[in-house]
């Protein structure tokens, strides 16, 4: 028993000086506008896969990018009634960290350099399909937004840098298909 107590003692005082995680808001989009459409219902298709390993990051993101893709088209897209189903497909929801070159020598280590850049990608394509299966509207958008990561940034503030990404690409995202579909929608807005 005499052994663990220091042990304990140490492992709190560790605990103690970790700065402690930041809380996040929820990127969402009910301040917006909803864009309502003659279809039954809104399905939401999520293509794709991640990695879950390096270079991609997008699962240790504050705020993961298909998630934010969901709520957007869940808020922003109503169904108000028809026979058509408006279909959402999430093509591309990643986040990239590429390593950068940075200097060794006696005089990089006496600046901070940046030492990673993070790329965030989303892509998405919006249809309304007839009750055969026809397709009768289409829309697609995508939005690219990247960052660099400072060598010395601590982990709250490179999920700072990556919730970041993801509220421009969903800002960006959110600008381009919600024009998109009021523009190929035409016949089907409410």
């Amino acid at each position: 028993m005499p052994v663990l107590r220091p042990l304990l003692v140490l492992l709190v005082v560790a605990a103690c000086a970790l700065p402690p995680p930041i809380s996040f808001p929820e990127i969402g989009f009910a301040d917006r506008a909803p864009i309502r459409i003659a279809a039954s219902l809104l399905e939401v298709v999520d293509l794709y896969q991640p990695p879950l390993r390096p270079p991609h990051v997008e699962h240790l993101a504050p705020a993961i990018p298909s998630i934010v893709v969901r709520r957007w088209a869940e808020q922003r897209l109503v169904p108000v009634g028809g026979a058509a189903r408006l279909r959402v497909t999430i093509e591309d929801a990643r986040i990239v960290e590429t390593p950068l070159a940075v200097d060794d020598s006696l005089a990089g280590v006496l600046t901070v350099e940046q030492a990673a850049r993070l790329d965030g990608r989303v892509a998405v394509t919006v249809a309304l399909i007839g009750p055969a299966g026809e397709p009768l509207a289409s829309a697609s958008g995508e939005a690219t937004r990247g960052r660099t990561v400072p060598e010395d940034a601590t982990l709250n503030e490179r999920e700072e840098l990556m919730f970041q990404i993801v509220e421009d690409l969903a800002a960006a995202l959110d600008e381009v298909l919600s024009a998109n579909v009021r523009r190929y929608f035409a016949d089907y807005l409410r």
